[in-house]
């Protein structure tokens, strides 16, 4: 078999949910996977606002080394949170910034393990557009996953590169067989 990069791990997709929930139970608007800026430069993991226009950002860490890297700490809210497993927050605690809060998964929610403070933004009208504009993509996405057509073409389509793999991974297993043949031969 093969591992692709762009899957999600189960715990970043649960901390997703996680966050879809606590949006819906405080009444405030979030979506994940919001570009900040016209060109998509940078990218917050979600992001959330309220009827005030007060603006929150998540960035969503499972790992030390996502954690430890350079990219995705995209803090550009009011408030700025870590979303991350207990695990990893007992791990990473001192490295956090003050200003930084944290949210920790604890089954299907999440619990403040850490309260964020209040940061002054001055493109907040620039930040709703972003998510006005992620919101968006997200029910274009909906609206495409109720497409019959466009779900059977999918289908059709994994189902060609499924075949197509399978006969490039036979092909590299007898690539192999031949060349060790061939060692065995010298």
């Amino acid at each position: 078999g093969f591992w692709r990069k762009d899957l999600k791990l189960k715990e970043t997709i649960a901390i997703e949910k996680a966050l879809m929930i606590m949006t819906e139970q405080n009444r405030t608007f979030g979506c994940p996977e919001v570009t900040i800026g016209w060109y998509g430069n940078k990218r917050v993991d979600f992001m959330e606002t309220n009827t005030r226009g007060l603006i929150k950002c998540y960035e969503i860490k499972v790992t030390k080394s996502d954690f430890r890297s350079k990219h995705g700490h995209n803090f550009v809210g009011n408030y700025n949170y870590y979303a991350m497993t207990k695990d990893l927050y007992d791990k990473v605690k001192e490295d956090i910034p003050k200003e930084i809060g944290v949210l920790v998964l604890s089954g299907k929610f999440l619990i403040v393990a850490k309260k964020a403070t209040y940061q002054k933004i001055n493109n907040s009208q620039s930040l709703l557009l972003n998510l006005i504009r992620s919101m968006s993509r997200e029910v274009k996405k909906s609206f495409d996953s109720k497409d019959l057509s466009t779900l059977s073409y999918l289908k059709r389509e994994i189902s060609k590169l499924k075949k197509s793999l399978s006969s490039a991974e036979k092909e590299v297993r007898d690539l192999r067989r031949e060349s060790t043949k061939l060692h065995r031969k010298k």
